[in-house]
């Protein structure tokens, strides 16, 4: 079941909406005026955890999310090979 979190405003901030379950996340950044900015798609957030990534000025990125303290020298959004 996809769930649609309220997600907290933060002054200053821009628009996003994010819906989940147990395996996808997706985010999505807009402007006041409802245009979209980005979307993010997390997928296999249980067991080796992606994330494609569109921005409206960069385009799309792959990355592996890297749980804190498995690897060294790693963030925490690493592109995928």
């Amino acid at each position: 079941m996809i769930t649609n979190q309220p997600v907290r405003k933060v002054e200053n901030d821009i628009g996003r909406r994010w819906l989940f379950d147990d395996y996808f996340d997706v985010i999505i950044w807009y402007e006041p005026n409802g245009k979209a900015l980005g979307l993010q798609l997390c997928y296999d957030k249980k067991r080796r955890e992606r994330a494609l990534t569109w921005r409206r000025d960069r385009g799309f990125v792959h990355t592996a999310v890297i749980r804190g303290g498995q690897s060294l020298g790693k963030s925490n959004a690493d592109p995928c090979y």
